[in-house]
């Protein structure tokens, strides 16, 4: 009933292969912030896994203790309480204080936690160094260390001695529990520099006041700036050059096809677009210039083989100082990826937990790094995690994978590590890398504007009066209105948005609209339009006594084809009805 905490590295049981002595382990804490464990060999994931691997510690846990210190492993973790084992030979804690007979705690220390107290775990975001943007959001792990559930927790963050940013967390939270709270107030940190955030819980009749506080102290490096930009205008389809500056040397710009996320285009101060009609903006982010490294991809070279779980990888040199920010691997499945840097007398550098979201089985992934790695010698990669990988596996002349591979003046692939006698693995591709850590700019968009104006109209015709009434029906893809001109084909022109224009005589007239958009993109509409003589309705009939038919005659006069219509009906005058008659035509 120990607990086990490890920071960085894992925890290795019985590392020798052959040894099968393990049989007895349960009611523990074992708990690391790097990777979980190595059992005869085989990289153990998380506590599920290590369950089923070693069929131990069926009733053990895997939470932070919160020790109050490196050299005191007092804890007031409720998570704890009363739930360890009775070993009859223990009857004390390390303060000499009794164990409780039937429900002792794990761990070295007995105690019962009160019914109210929680306060802050950890602050999650953001720590260490980081790059400095406009929108930092501080999220915590706020424990609940007491017995009680707790919901409506008051929390605070403090950043470098200012105004408290206020939130709650609503839980409920369970004894023993912890949870995440992000702040919905985001601080700006884009100017960079060293900033101190305190975080603290104010629940009312906290029992311990002294876990409520945490305080933790982050640089933020000032993000890449990008200077200018420059898009482009067009009133036609084509492929167009977009272009940006960046504010340092050591700088480039990044293109992207979305300002959160999307693919990445090209690199550099300038972007050729693919064939555009339409208007399409794109993103440049400024960012270190970063050089690749090793192969490219699986298809590379050599065969392609699976690999669950790998402790082999690959011996590198560093030419000079560089930043090792990201690899390419090939996961079977979305899990978590754990890179760890060893240097030439095999100790442990770097350990990073990275997630790996591959779009389908044993496709790419990025995993960032960020590890700074100096002048030297002798390095080597390895991974673990939740994960299985593709790599690269050549044993003959014509697959052999050849070595050394060369990222600028930065660093050397110099062959794999820990690999089978006669057989090349290769892993981790495509590496970029840098000569310092600079932080990404903000996307700036760059658009392209293509496409111009596309002139139109309609109208409506009084051929009894020879008049028309025009509507302009122009859209402007690009831009905005800057100017029109009618042409009504009679030598008579306008410039209104909706003329109503009278014609001299009948005829067929060219009707001419011409737009030209704020961009100076050109278009023009034509129509024809055509009036002739208006017909003359004229009309006889018979006169006839009551109750027989009356006989009618069409005397219209016109040259041409018409239709009628005919409207019979009984109109009353002063108390006298009349029958009335009339012909439209």
């Amino acid at each position: 009933m120990e607990v086990l905490q490890v920071t960085l590295v894992f925890i290795i049981i019985f590392s020798h292969y052959t040894y099968n002595g393990f049989t007895k382990s349960d009611y523990n804490d074992i708990y690391s912030t790097g990777n979980f464990a190595s059992y005869n060999g085989g990289a153990i994931s998380d506590l599920a896994t290590w369950k089923s691997t070693t069929g131990t510690d069926k009733n053990s846990m895997s939470v932070d203790p919160s020790f109050f210190a490196v050299d005191d492993l007092h804890t007031k973790k409720g998570n704890f309480n009363g739930r360890a084992k009775v070993i009859g030979r223990i009857h004390r804690d390390i303060d000499n204080d009794p164990r409780d007979p039937s429900t002792p705690d794990i761990g070295a220390d007995e105690f019962t936690p009160p019914a109210n107290d929680v306060g802050v775990d950890s602050i999650i975001t953001p720590y260490g160094t980081t790059c400095g943007d406009s929108n930092t959001v501080v999220t915590i792990q706020v424990g609940n260390f007491g017995s009680a559930s707790q919901s409506n927790i008051p929390v605070y963050v403090v950043i470098n001695g200012g105004t408290p940013i206020s939130g709650t967390l609503t839980g409920p939270l369970a004894a023993g529990k912890d949870s995440a709270y992000s702040f919905k107030t985001t601080i700006n940190t884009f100017a960079g520099g060293t900033y101190t955030i305190k975080a603290y819980t104010a629940l009312k009749g906290d029992v311990d006041s002294t876990n409520d506080t945490i305080r933790t102290t982050v640089l933020f490096n000032v993000p890449s700036t990008v200077l200018s930009s420059k898009g482009v205008i067009s009133c036609t389809p084509g492929s167009y050059k977009l272009a940006a500056k960046v504010s340092s040397s050591k700088d480039t710009i990044y293109w992207y096809s979305a300002a959160i996320g999307g693919k990445l285009l090209a690199t550099g101060d300038t972007f050729k677009t693919p064939t555009i009609s339409v208007p399409t903006t794109y993103y440049a982010q400024a960012d270190a210039k970063r050089k690749n490294a090793g192969l490219a991809n699986t298809g590379s070279g050599g065969a392609t083989v699976n690999h669950t779980y790998f402790t082999r990888g690959l011996y590198f040199d560093a030419i000079n100082d560089f930043i090792l920010d990201t690899i390419t691997v090939y996961p079977d499945k979305s899990g978590t990826l754990v890179v760890n840097v060893y240097d030439n007398g095999g100790t442990l550098i770097y350990s990073k937990s990275v997630p790996v979201k591959p779009t389908k089985a044993y496709g790419p992934a990025k995993a960032g790094l960020g590890f700074a790695i100096t002048t030297g010698t002798g390095y080597y990669i390895e991974a673990t995690g939740s994960v299985g990988f593709t790599y690269l596996k050549g044993n003959t002349t014509a697959t052999k994978i050849k070595y050394p591979m060369y990222g600028g003046n930065l660093v050397a692939i110099t062959g794999p590590y820990n690999a089978i006698t006669g057989t090349d693995y290769y892993f981790f591709y495509n590496w970029q890398v840098s000569n310092y850590a600079g932080c990404p700019s903000n996307r700036v968009a760059v658009t392209a504007n293509i496409g111009g104006t596309k002139a139109g109209f309609g109208y409506i015709s009084s051929c009894a009066t020879n008049t028309v009434a025009f509507t302009d029906s122009s859209v402007y893809s690009v831009g905005k209105f800057a100017s029109r001109k009618w042409d009504f084909g009679d030598t008579k022109t306008d410039t209104s948005k909706n003329p109503v224009h009278k014609y001299a005589s009948s005829a067929t007239y060219k009707v001419k609209l011409t737009i030209t958009s704020s961009t100076g993109c050109t278009d023009t509409a034509v129509k024809y339009i055509s009036f002739g003589t208006a017909p003359k309705a004229s009309f006889t009939f018979t006169d006839v006594c009551i109750g027989s038919a009356n006989s009618y005659t069409d005397n219209t006069s016109f040259g041409g084809k018409y239709t009628s219509l005919w409207r019979f009906g009984i109109e009353d005058y002063y108390g006298m009805l009349f029958r009335s008659f009339e012909l439209f035509i």
